[in-house]
């Protein structure tokens, strides 16, 4: 008797279940479910990004302005599948000039702008050649300097996160002899280097990798002898290179997490016990009355007198002009003064040397007009390692829309430049005398 029980409570408790919809019944009141919500109510329009603020630069300085005598002149045709030619780098290379930079295709502020490897050569024009134009591997080039009648160049191969630190040595044709890609786990951009000092030593470069500054010397056939990596907190970059007194190396660069700072390194120039940089000395450079984001980017030797330390500041990552900082360091490192430097705002800072017994020469672009993306002229200025002389500041004559590889390496005569802007056929070139400034 308990089975037919059970059978009939089972029945009963069926029954009395309301029927379940079919799928299709299911699927047409869930629409029209969602269709009373949304019309009772409605989504919200999207929002629109509320643009940041445009920061208050002030004035742009009225700058004397002066004439460098033209020494040269020349076009690069543009090579194939190119639309820019930008030289970085101009060096004396035995009767010829040399330069290094990169070659663009439908280049864009989207990173990473597709960029090649490129080296041009300008002949002697007594040897009757055509300048010579050679485009290389998706990269490209940073620094050189002239050492032993070769040209060392920097920089990287490849773009965005696949971009690994690169090197080359240059002989007098032109023709790479050394090239070697370094490896590392992560991205890496080389930014500057110096010459080797001890045995077997062809060069040290320096940049980084991932977010730790990195140095790697290198042997005879450009591979490396030794390496330092020189962590701190934030992203930490070297950005350029020089020797103190005894030898050890001293970096200038940046470091920090959203806002970035100035900062300089001190490192064993024999690389040390290991690649640790616990025998790195760091230093963060304040800057009284600059913007907030700092950075170095050039360091100059004076000698006897130290070196000055160049960068800009700004009150955003991205506005049309910035401010121009120094810092001058003693032959051992040591931080002496920093300051802003007025009476000019710069677009980009380009190159610096020695000049004179203790002044920097420094080379940079300024704005010519106030706009949002203003139009660019080139103008020199000397800095002292005594703060209490003035620098001065000068406008390059007829050269708005000019921009320039900087100051001829390889040379012991008057520093030169090497100035450049585009052209129908590529990419048009002066060199100019630089005058003779003196305080």
């Amino acid at each position: 008797m308990r089975r037919p029980a059970i059978a009939l409570l089972t029945l009963t408790t069926l029954a009395c279940q309301p029927a379940k919809p079919s799928a299709d019944s299911s699927g047409a009141e869930q629409a029209r479910a969602a269709e009373q919500a949304r019309a009772a109510d409605p989504a919200p329009a999207p929002r629109k990004p509320i643009p940041a603020p445009k920061p208050e630069l002030g004035p742009i300085p009225s700058l004397e302005s002066v004439s460098a005598p033209v020494l040269a002149s020349g076009e690069f045709a543009l090579p194939a599948g190119t639309d820019e030619l930008t030289p970085r780098v101009a060096l004396q290379l035995g009767d010829s000039l040399l330069l290094a930079g990169q070659a663009y295709h439908q280049r864009s502020s989207a990173p990473p702008p597709q960029s090649w490897r490129w080296i041009g050569l300008i002949p002697r024009s007594a040897d009757g050649r055509e300048p010579e134009s050679r485009l290389f591997d998706p990269g490209a080039i940073r620094a050189g300097i002239v050492s032993d009648g070769r040209a060392l160049l920097v920089g990287t191969s490849g773009l965005g996160f696949d971009s690994r630190g690169w090197f080359a040595t240059v002989d007098r044709a032109g023709v790479l002899e050394h090239e070697t890609v370094l490896a590392s786990e992560s991205s890496t951009e080389l930014f500057d280097l110096v010459p080797g000092r001890s045995e077997g030593e062809l060069a040290v470069v320096g940049g980084y990798v991932d977010a730790q500054g990195w140095l790697v010397s290198l042997d005879a056939r450009a591979q490396p002898r030794w390496d330092k990596y020189i962590g701190s907190y934030g992203y930490t970059q070297i950005r350029a290179l020089t020797r103190l007194e005894g030898g050890d190396l001293f970096a200038l660069g940046s470091r920090g997490e959203g806002v970035p700072e100035a900062w300089s390194a001190r490192a064993p120039g024999d690389g040390g016990e290991s690649a640790a940089g616990t025998d790195v000395s760091q230093t963060k450079i304040e800057i009284q009355a600059a913007d907030p984001n700092q950075g170095l980017r050039l360091i100059v030797d004076l000698g006897e007198a130290g070196s000055i330390g160049l960068g800009t500041a700004s009150k955003q990552f991205r506005q049309a002009h910035e401010q121009l900082i120094a810092a001058r360091f003693d032959r051992a490192g040591g931080l002496g003064w920093t300051r802003v430097i007025e009476g000019v705002r710069v677009v980009e800072l380009l190159d610096a040397q020695a000049h004179a017994q203790g002044v920097a020469l420094v080379l940079v672009a300024v704005p010519v007009d106030d706009s949002a993306t203003p139009e660019r002229a080139l103008a020199l200025l000397t800095i002292s390692a005594d703060p209490s002389v003035a620098p001065i500041i000068r406008r390059l004559a007829e050269t708005e829309g000019w921009t320039s590889a900087g100051f001829v390496g390889g040379t012991s005569a008057t520093p030169e430049l090497l100035v450049h802007s585009s052209s129908a056929a590529g990419l048009q070139w002066r060199r100019l005398a630089t005058l003779e400034f003196a305080h």
